[in-house]
């Protein structure tokens, strides 16, 4: 019997973790139906809100869901990966159900699965781990009585794990290039198999795409038969934004169908600012949303331009940024954010670096555009510290090292493989009321956390 949290997550990570080739991807969706279907389809049970892409899934999600529940509905949220709790993959709106109610799906589960054996044809004889996270994220909302769900894909669309529901929307992210080892080199064949998750007849959310990525999921829209909303064309943001500094926030109004709203967005973060938008456009034009007003300015997600204070002592406290981008343009949003809020100056080469102390704790999974997103942020950082992605995902420190020299030679760069002596040294280069940015992995923002744990802090 699961007893904890720390059970479940160990109960999670005794199988499988790959989603592997071949075989078993070619038979997740049929995989997935058969545990579902001996777990009674909870999947049937409440509304779900599909969603898909490279970046943006995370934030546009718990938007999502924050909104519905404003209106008074109970949502599950389903996102990956989780950064510092296993309970961030399975929430109530961003918020964790009972400790009950996590043992209680976690057993039912277990009971199941302990019985069930694929046939041989299917690959693995048993779930791997993330169909597994899946099939329990949907057992668990049904359990607690949720009325919708969103349901963020974990890698793809057409042969995710996810892809078993019949949402009432489809909704589209940033796509770019990820994953090209499983889901093609292309950013049509990436689109392709995200626009996978199309149904027959059900409303398609977009963003803005160029004319390959739009031409896709137009293609399969049209197939199924589905309409198309696109967030530039159905929807009007005006532009008189407002910072309010009642709740330091950036309020606005938004027209969609003809009728003006009132949102109240994050005052620091244009990622989190164009998500937020998004997500209340989805909600309008499904007519989830009855409200006039909504805030989701205090909204906040770990390791998604996340700010967290560290004292060290009386005299001196560090600000830690974590941020999980991890994609050129989501690198991008990230630092165009950080540099319309810290101060620029112009270093003895005339390159743009920011003032002030700050240091940048970098590091990137294998299989990333490393090389694209280091010119993007390594030429602002004078200060500079490579480091790992941890062991849950490989990283290679002496390569982007080596790159990040080349890129900006003259600044101070150095590889710390160790997470606890890399954040301590950036802790020492900077002086009081200094900021440490952890930018680059999810993965690694939870390495930083748990070395600053280690050191006996609490950030």
């Amino acid at each position: 019997m699961i007893k904890s949290i720390n059970e479940l997550d160990g109960f999670f990570n005794s199988y499988n973790p790959s989603l592997g080739s071949g075989k078993l991807r070619e038979n997740r969706l049929d995989r997935m139906r058969i545990l579902l279907s001996e777990l009674g389809n909870p999947e049937l049970s409440y509304k779900t809100i599909h969603i898909a892409g490279s970046k943006g899934k995370g934030t546009t999600a718990i938007y999502l869901s924050k909104i519905i529940k404003e209106n008074g509905f109970k949502c599950g949220l389903y996102m990956s990966p989780h950064v510092y709790d296993l309970r961030e993959r399975f929430s109530l709106s961003g918020e964790f159900f009972s400790l009950d109610d996590y043992l209680k799906a976690a057993n039912e589960l277990e009971i199941v699965v302990s019985k069930l054996v694929f046939d041989e044809s299917l690959g693995l004889d048993k779930p791997t781990t993330f169909e597994l996270y899946t099939a329990y994220a949907f057992l668990l909302f049904k359990n607690t009585g949720c009325d919708y769900a969103v349901i963020e894909t974990g890698m793809g669309g057409r042969l995710d794990a996810t892809n078993v529901i019949n949402p009432i929307a489809s909704v589209f992210t940033a796509i770019e290039l990820e994953h090209t080892n499983v889901l093609g080199e292309t950013l049509k064949e990436i689109a392709t198999e995200k626009s996978g998750i199309i149904k027959d007849k059900t409303p398609v959310f977009v963003t803005n795409y160029d004319d390959e990525i739009m031409d896709v999921i137009q293609e399969k829209a049209d197939s199924k038969k589905a309409p198309i909303y696109k967030f530039s064309k159905e929807a009007t943001v005006y532009s008189n934004f407002k910072y309010n500094e009642k709740n330091d926030s950036i309020d606005t109004i938004i027209s969609v169908n003809g009728q003006d709203y009132s949102l109240s967005m994050d005052s620091i973060s244009s990622i989190k600012g164009f998500d937020s938008m998004y997500a209340f456009f989805i909600t309008a034009m499904l007519g989830i949303n009855k409200k006039d007003s909504i805030d989701l300015s205090s909204v906040t997600m770990p390791a998604r331009y996340e700010e967290k204070p560290l004292a060290i002592n009386q005299d001196k406290i560090i600000r830690f940024i974590y941020d999980g981008a991890h994609t050129p343009l989501s690198v991008f949003m990230t630092m165009d954010t950080i540099i319309r809020h810290f101060k620029i100056k112009q270093d003895e080469s005339g390159h743009e670096v920011l003032r002030g102390e700050a240091c940048l704790i970098l590091s990137f999974a294998d299989g990333k555009k490393i090389e694209e997103m280091l010119h993007i942020l390594v030429p602002y950082f004078q200060n500079v510290i490579i480091t790992g992605c941890g062991s849950f995902k490989k990283s290679n420190p002496e390569e982007i090292y080596k790159l990040a020299k080349e890129v900006s030679p003259s600044h101070d760069i150095s590889m710390i493989e160790d997470p606890v002596k890399a954040v301590t040294r950036a802790m020492r280069r900077v002086d009081k009321f200094g900021t440490v940015f952890v930018i680059g992995s999810f993965y690694l923002c939870a390495e930083i956390k748990n070395a600053l744990k280690e050191l006996g802090y609490e950030s």
